[in-house]
């Protein structure tokens, strides 16, 4: 069975290029908080705020302190982040921040919400890259100077982002193949 719905989860890859002088324009970031603000959610208490982040100084900023973040925190992930060029957010021009309340923590909420923008992104001509690495910054000496710079308020933490844009050309993703092991069927 296949409709255009299934097409673009299909086609839909992680991408980790993008061309930063090509920005997303108001009427696809809007498409794209709208598909996010369509996520439902438990006992439908749409728990989360977005952050939406297109200023390209902001961006090159947050960054930079992610990876100088993993440099000290996660060794490991900053080595894996250099060989493949020293990015986390990967040059995209758009990054939206999906906060969650810190006293509830509702990740599965806020898993939902991001894969409708990633999935609406793919539909609208863009890709996208779902990250929780940004996320270490928060765990830094660096803390609050990027809560407060990417107006993050009182009582809500970093869940997840997207990233997003045009990828580089040759930019593809990883291939996929659907793993049926781990599936079972209870007849």
């Amino acid at each position: 069975m296949t409709n255009q719905t299934l097409d673009v989860i299909q086609a839909r890859r992680s991408i980790r290029a993008y061309k930063a002088d090509k920005p997303v324009n108001a009427e696809q970031i809007s498409t794209l908080v709208d598909a996010a603000l369509a996520a439902p959610s438990a006992n439908n208490k749409q728990p989360w705020l977005l952050n939406v982040v297109t200023n390209a100084e902001l961006l090159a900023g947050f960054d930079k302190a992610v990876v100088e973040t993993l440099k000290t925190l996660a060794p490991e992930a900053y080595d894996r982040i250099v060989s493949r060029g020293g990015t986390v957010l990967y040059h995209a021009p758009l990054l939206i921040l999906v906060l969650i309340p810190s006293d509830s923590k509702p990740y599965m909420d806020a898993g939902i919400l991001t894969e409708n923008i990633a999935i609406a992104a793919k539909a609208i001509g863009l890709d996208s890259v779902i990250l929780g690495l940004p996320g270490m910054v928060f765990q830094g000496d660096k803390a609050g100077e990027w809560r407060e710079k990417l107006r993050i308020p009182e009582g809500y933490e970093y869940g997840v982002s997207v990233a997003a844009g045009t990828a580089e050309d040759g930019a593809a993703g990883r291939s996929y193949s659907p793993d049926y092991s781990k599936v079972t069927y209870l007849d």
